[in-house]
């Protein structure tokens, strides 16, 4: 328990919740911007990549909410999941010390968003999904494929 309070008492002392932020009214972007701005959160948050990656879980997240409740725990999680880890992936990768560490993590995010792909054809194939639905899932699924390419040609070119 004591160890707790330390932590805690630490986290107040270094001003890491930044109380005055919570009284601006400010949007959740415009919250996350300026905790950046600030130096608070991690240097991925400025990459074009994550950022598309969170645009794509957001739209994924939208786009199962439909799908029949016995696909819960099936490919409405899997879709989920794969989506979720494109983000988490281009961000351990971005907070990685080599290039050959980071390609590692982007090749990973780059499998995962191959999965995602997979789950929309599987979900247009069983009718969740009508074309329309379809393409808006491609949308944010290329916006974040052709940026991680890049960065991923910029990495193996670095390493070689």
């Amino acid at each position: 328990m004591r160890e707790i309070l330390v932590l805690s008492s630490g986290l107040e002392s270094n001003d890491f919740f930044m109380k005055d932020l919570l009284d601006e009214g400010l949007s959740n972007h415009e919250f996350l911007q300026t905790l950046f701005e600030r130096k608070k959160l991690r240097p991925h948050f400025k990459l074009a990549v994550w950022k598309n990656a969170i645009a794509l879980v957001k739209q994924t997240y939208k786009s199962t909410l439909h799908f029949p409740s016995d696909e819960r725990f099936g490919l409405t999680s899997q879709m989920r999941r794969a989506a979720v880890s494109v983000a988490l992936n281009i961000s351990e990768g971005a907070g990685r010390k080599t290039a050959k560490d980071r390609l590692r993590f982007m090749n990973i995010s780059d499998a995962s968003l191959s999965e995602v792909e997979t789950c929309n054809i599987i979900a247009l194939e069983l009718d969740y999904f009508n074309q329309n639905q379809f393409l808006e899932m491609l949308t944010p699924m290329n916006s974040v494929s052709a940026p991680l390419q890049g960065l991923m040609r910029s990495l193996k070119n670095s390493i070689e």
